[in-house]
């Protein structure tokens, strides 16, 4: 997963308007129209800057980026069912981790943080339960 905070050029704790001005500086910097030398890799440069402004720039998307970074650095052990294909207590890369996400959907779970819980509706179960996390 790319560090967006890193192609930006900023830390994690700058603000809305740090990251905004970082973006515009380094948007004017490789421009594709501006660099008619090199402009294949400003052209490359350019999209990822876009691709990271998107993220950090929007409040909601940061937060979730910043979670899914948390979990994947500190590698969070999760207790699972066999049939996620995870063993008990195995400690999980991004690719493990993204594919219980994805087992997890198909199921019928979504997890929704804009909304402070997580919701589960598990098909033939009939049920729908509503967890709160912290």
């Amino acid at each position: 997963m790319k560090d967006y905070y890193q192609v930006l050029g900023v830390s994690k704790e700058v603000s809305h308007e740090e990251i905004k001005k970082a973006f515009r500086g380094l948007a004017l910097r490789y421009h594709p129209d501006l660099n008619p030398q090199g402009q294949k890799q400003a052209e490359e440069k350019f999209k990822e800057i876009n691709e990271a402004y998107e993220v950090l720039g929007d409040e909601h998307k940061r937060r979730q980026y910043d979670y899914m970074i948390a979990l994947i650095q500190h590698r969070q052990k999760f207790v699972t069912e066999d049939d996620f294909g995870v063993s008990f207590g195995q400690t999980l890369d991004e690719e493990t981790l993204q594919q219980l996400l994805r087992r997890l959907a198909a199921l019928g779970f979504s997890f929704n943080s804009g909304l402070g819980h997580i919701r589960g509706c598990r098909r033939g179960y009939g049920r729908c339960r509503r967890w709160n996390h912290p």
